[in-house]
Parts: structure tokens; sequence; C-alpha cells
């Protein structure tokens, strides 16, 4: 009875959380608008008509999610947040083509997309640990975009990081354990494997904000000149820790995506 009780609620906090990530989407899409908007008129106007389609992106999203069938939710939600691990990895790569701040613009509607495809998924008709799996994951995306967006010391900032890809490996386990418990089924083994190809990621990318972390704190010594340039021109081992837990991660969704491919048209 405590059971149906717990599986009851779980179900109903995960069909609100839909609405609340569309309403954190349209915060960060919105974002630099609000920051630097200036006491003009026309700017009062258009943030007026900003908070307007505010409302009528997350009416409509919403509505759209509640309409979708089972299957549709599973789908559409692992190919949003495959489509989020994607960007979120091009995001954390290094690159002398990309600026740094729209790597954390990738970043950013990486994990957005990320949270929002969980929220989806977890509205899927299933046991009690399939939206307990995606509402962690889901909330550790929101600890990294909190890293990400608000003005905070850089330690604080990594700390969000490691938190929230702790969480997301988290869910992942418990995601594992929920497909290994259920009687097989087409693309079981592709959920499986594609889980834990992202709790791998996740963990890596955890290791590597320690590191990036460690590495802060440790840059209160003076260094010398060679040693500045060096920092300044080299990949450091955290850098490609992240990129490369990112990719794994990417990697682990798409196979995850054809698990359930398989599995709403029925082919092994």
């Amino acid at each position: 009875m405590h059971f149906r009780r717990v599986e009851i609620f779980f179900s109903y906090l995960s069909k609100k959380l839909s609405i609340l990530k569309i309403g954190m989407m349209a915060f960060l899409l919105f974002y630099k608008l609000r920051t630097f908007k200036k006491k003009t008129s026309f700017n009062k106007w258009a943030q007026n008509q900003t908070s307007i389609h505010n409302t009528t992106i997350k009416v409509t999203f919403s509505r759209m999610v509640v309409e979708m069938g089972d299957e549709s939710k599973a789908l559409v939600g692992s190919l949003i947040v495959s489509i989020g691990t994607i960007t979120a990895a091009i995001g954390s790569t290094p690159s002398n083509y990309i600026k740094s701040s729209v790597r954390d613009d990738l970043s950013i509607i990486g994990n957005v997309l990320q949270a929002t495809g969980n929220g989806i998924d977890a509205d899927v008709e299933g046991t009690v640990l399939r939206p307990t799996g995606k509402l962690i994951g889901a909330s550790g995306n929101i600890a990294v975009v909190s890293g990400l967006v608000f003005d905070i010391r850089k330690e604080a900032s990594y700390k969000l990081f490691i938190a929230g890809n702790l969480l997301q490996a988290l869910g992942q386990g418990v995601n594992i354990g929920d497909v290994i418990d259920l009687t097989p089924f087409p693309g079981q083994a592709e959920n499986i494997v594609g889980s834990l190809t992202s709790f791998i990621g996740n963990s890596l990318q955890a290791i590597g904000w320690s590191e990036a972390l460690y590495d802060i704190k440790g840059d209160e010594k003076k260094l010398s000149y060679y040693e500045e340039y060096l920092k300044k021109t080299m990949v450091s081992e955290s850098e490609s820790l992240v990129a490369t837990g990112s990719w794994i991660q990417a990697i682990g969704t798409v196979i995850s995506v054809i698990g359930v491919v398989k599995e709403v048209s029925g082919v092994n």
C-alpha cells in the first residue's frame, strides 16, 4: 500500500517536472536580454512581449507532452537527451576556434535539453525506479546549469559541476537497475549498455572537475613565466577528462536511443 502511494507521488511529480523544465529553458533563452536590459519604454515593451511568449511556449509544450503516448514520450525524451549530451560535449571540448563564452552557452543549452528530455521520459508509465532515475539525472543537469549561469566563485561552480555529474551518474545507475529487473524486451541490451556507458562518462566528468578544483586551489603558488605560458597554451588533464567523459556520455545516449527505437518498434 505504501509502495503504491510512493509510485503515485513520483508519477505526479514527473508530470509537473516537464513544466518546470520549460520554465527553466525559457529563463536561459532570455537570460542575456534580462541581464543587459536598459530602462527604456521599448525594452519594457520587449520584456512584456518576451514574458507573453514564454508563457505561450510553456503552455503549448506542456499540452503537447501530456497528449503524447508513452512510446512517443520515451522516444522523444531519449532523443532530446541525446541531442543535449552531444551539444554539451561540443561545449566541453577545448578548441581554438570556439570562444569560451560560446562553449559555455553550448554547455548550458545541452544540459537544459538533457533535463527537459529526462523530464519527458520520467512521465512514461513504468516502475517507480524509472521516474526516480530520470528525476535524479535531471537534478544533476540543473546543478551543472546553475554553476554556469549564476555569478558565483569558480570554486563553487566546480563543486556544482562535480555534484551535477555524480547525480547524473546515480540516475543512470538507478535506470540500469530498473531495466535489468524487467522482463526481457526488444532493445533491453542497448538500454543497459547505453546507460552504463553514460554512467562511465558522467563519472569521468566528475573526476575531471575534481582535478580542476584541485588545480585552482594550487594556483596560489607563484608560477614562472614558462609555467604560466604552458598553463595557458596546453590542454590540462582535467579538461581532457571532462571532454572525454562528455563524449562517452554522448555515445551512451545514442546507444540508448537505438534501444528505445527497438523497444517501440518491437524489433530485436
